[in-house]
């Protein structure tokens, strides 16, 4: 698990440096996040040693990612202390949204890019592991991918439909708006 974590880390860091050092040499600056994220390279000492990072990054979007960013944001501003990076959990939905109008930096996202989603290229940095669980007095011992999306789709209300006894299905899950829903 801890070199998943690094891993995962050093990804992060590879992209918010990456960020950082794209931002630093602009020198146009077409949106309010632009504006705020004037994090630029310098050099700690004259005879080329290592350079320190410094300004601002703001992250958003999905609230499945919360954990993981709390994590890398601690493990890279840990070794550059002269970044501030603020994080949303307003969805993936808000994140894409966010990008794509200059709110964030970097968006977060639980789903693939939609079509429409244009201007934008997605990076997957890890996948979420989703667990449907069903009640064991519900008389279903397993059910088929195609079983679980007539389900969520709203096709299949009885589990009896599904092998089962002849209960109502009451689903728990994710909002609506989830990007892990999709």
């Amino acid at each position: 698990m801890k070199t998943k974590n690094r891993w995962i880390g050093l990804i992060l860091a590879a992209g918010l440096t990456l960020t950082l050092a794209a931002c630093g040499e602009s020198s146009e600056s077409s949106s309010s996040a632009s504006e705020s994220a004037s994090a630029s390279g310098s050099q700690t000492s004259e005879s080329g040693g290592s350079s320190s990072l410094s300004g601002t990054v703001a992250v958003g979007g999905s609230t499945s990612m919360e954990s993981v960013i709390g994590y890398l944001k601690e493990s890279f501003t840990n070794e550059n202390s002269g970044v501030t990076i603020s994080y949303s959990g307003v969805g993936s939905g808000g994140g894409i949204e966010g990008v794509s109008n200059g709110t964030y930096d970097i968006g977060l996202s639980s789903r693939d890019l939609k079509e429409e989603e244009t201007g934008l290229t997605g990076f997957t940095i890890a996948l979420d592991g989703i667990v449907v669980i069903v009640n064991s007095a519900c008389g279903v011992d397993n059910l088929t991918m195609d079983q679980i999306t007539s389900i969520y789709s709203g096709e299949t209300t009885n589990w009896s439909e599904v092998g089962g006894d002849d209960l109502e299905i009451a689903l728990i899950g994710r909002e609506e708006s989830s990007g892990t829903r999709d």
